[in-house]
């Protein structure tokens, strides 16, 4: 299984036009599977590398929403609005001045 993927990704990656991977002519398979051996230990590498930036950015993104309740929290408990009394203040057509009603 290990050759095979090994394989297919070098024949893949000389079609596309970049790959890292040794060809495999003029080698034996030996030597094929030690070169397949590191890469699956680079893949693995890189997988584990990702799951740790993805942990660091939800435990990130965790604190930071945290915060943002704490602050929001605080702002909700200083600000507060009282209606005690509706007024209506109409403008008279004759002059400038107010009346309350």
């Amino acid at each position: 299984m290990l050759l095979a993927g090994y394989i297919g990704l070098a024949n893949l990656g000389q079609k596309m036009g970049g790959s890292d991977i040794k060809p495999m002519v003029g080698r034996t398979v030996g030597e094929v599977l030690v070169d397949a051996k590191a890469w699956q230990a680079k893949v693995k590498e890189q997988a584990a590398e990702q799951v740790k930036k993805d942990t660091e950015a939800r435990v990130l993104r965790d604190k930071i929403l945290a915060e943002n309740k704490v602050l929001m929290d605080k702002l909700n408990e200083s600000v507060t609005v009282a209606v005690t009394k509706k007024i209506s203040i109409r403008r008279t057509t004759k002059s400038s001045a107010f009346t309350t009603s």
